[in-house]
């Protein structure tokens, strides 16, 4: 995109160079009509350009770094949800007779405890809801 013809438009001007502020103006050999926009409409154009560049470039990055951050956040989440299969792999392993170790017998009984908390917790407040990903 030519900024330097797009300026004048911003500001208002048009592209006849007879509405254009005098300062604007300037006769060139072939063409004494002819606009050439000013200097500070070029430096304003560049300005533009180079801020559209740049924050092209830092949206760029911003997406990049939000794109690496899901994947990070979904590797773990798959880790985490290999490790409750896992979990609940060694307690049906347990319960079966096939594997036994203390500190498995240990964790088993204290996820029973919780398990009958919660029952009971339930049974005393009806009231709520419980929630789709609980059951």
């Amino acid at each position: 995109m030519n900024c330097a013809a797009f300026v004048p438009r911003l500001c208002g001007m048009s592209d006849d160079p007879r509405n254009a502020p005098d300062d604007a103006r300037s006769a060139t050999a072939g063409d004494p009509g002819s606009f050439e926009p000013a200097p500070f409409a070029d430096a304003l154009a560049l300005l533009v350009q180079r801020a559209f560049r740049r924050s092209k470039r830092e949206l760029a990055r911003a997406a990049d770094s939000s794109r690496r951050r899901l994947e990070l956040r979904q590797k773990k989440k798959d880790l985490e949800h290999f490790w409750i299969r896992l979990g609940k792999t060694a307690q049906r392993l347990v319960e079966a007779g096939e594997i036994d170790h203390p500190a498995l017998r240990k964790a088993m009984t204290r996820i029973a405890e919780l398990e009958a908390e919660l029952e009971e917790w339930k049974a005393d407040h009806p009231d709520v809801a419980p929630s789709a990903d609980s059951e």
